[in-house]
């Protein structure tokens, strides 16, 4: 119910801008579940993405994401607006990943960590924390092999792995070798921010001044008070944000969307 109600709000152009409420709303939907979705509940999305190389024959060109439209772990629930945002940008601006490990925190269905593998990352570690995500991204995974191998993607170069943010901010857990960190759709709950800015911070500070890491973030607007705390965390940890314009990306990934996708966000973040 909360969660229809949220969304009517969106669907209107009004904000959730009761912070208790929109707690609620995060603890209910991101509660971890006792059981795995049922198969028979999911559906298929499918994307005809360009191919990088053209003189390549593509006997598989659809990229297929599996989704749970009607199950409580918002993970699993849809394409969230931000992550086909930044895949569009990947796509529009594939040197931000050509070429560079990436580590994708919120990875969800995993389609931005898709796209990252195919405009040319080296590799390419999704990650999220709750059981039904994992098991639905390493289905995506399976059925995508062949669309991967088409491309001249090493299958091994994109693995998937459980990662909860403030777990990777306490331990040291940067030993991955990612050199930039993306994701999508992450800034949600004041409750969250804490451990997403240490999570950042801690990435960021793992590179030196011959290998300075880069976060890309795209974020949906929805709730003007956590937008401005987490803008100011940031900033109390040197971490600069430079927004980028999204006037020539590509639409390619269309899906049923809450907000319009003038409300999606995208930026670098770099330690000052």
């Amino acid at each position: 119910l909360m969660k229809r109600y949220t969304t009517r709000l969106e669907m209107e152009g009004k904000e959730l801008e009761d912070n208790n409420l929109a707690s609620l709303v995060c603890h209910f939907s991101m509660s971890q579940i006792s059981k795995l979705p049922d198969p028979a509940d999911s559906c298929l999305l499918t994307y005809q993405v360009p191919c990088r190389d053209l003189s390549r024959q593509m006997k598989h060109d659809l990229l297929r994401i599996r989704i749970y439209p009607h199950h409580n772990d918002v993970g699993v629930a849809k394409v969230w607006e931000a992550g086909a945002c930044l895949a569009e940008y990947l796509m529009q601006y594939p040197e931000c990943v050509r070429g560079l490990s990436c580590i994708e925190i919120g990875a969800g269905v995993g389609l931005t960590g898709f796209i990252a593998a195919a405009v040319g990352a080296k590799s390419v570690h999704m990650t999220d924390y709750t059981d039904a995500t994992l098991e639905n991204l390493i289905y995506n995974v399976s059925i995508n092999n062949e669309w991967l191998g088409d491309r001249g993607i090493d299958t091994d170069t994109v693995s998937i792995g459980n990662l909860e943010w403030g777990e990777y901010a306490e331990h040291d857990c940067c030993s991955h070798p990612a050199d930039v960190l993306i994701a999508a759709d992450v800034v949600y709950t004041v409750e969250c921010i804490p451990d997403l800015v240490a999570t950042v911070s801690k990435f960021l500070s793992s590179g030196s001044s011959t290998n300075a890491k880069v976060a890309l973030f795209a974020t949906t607007y929805r709730n003007r008070s956590t937008f401005a705390l987490f803008e100011r965390e940031l900033e109390k940890k040197r971490i600069m944000c430079a927004y980028k314009s999204q006037d020539k990306m590509p639409y390619v990934f269309p899906c049923y969307f809450n907000q319009p996708r003038s409300d999606v966000r995208i930026c670098t973040m770099t330690l000052s």
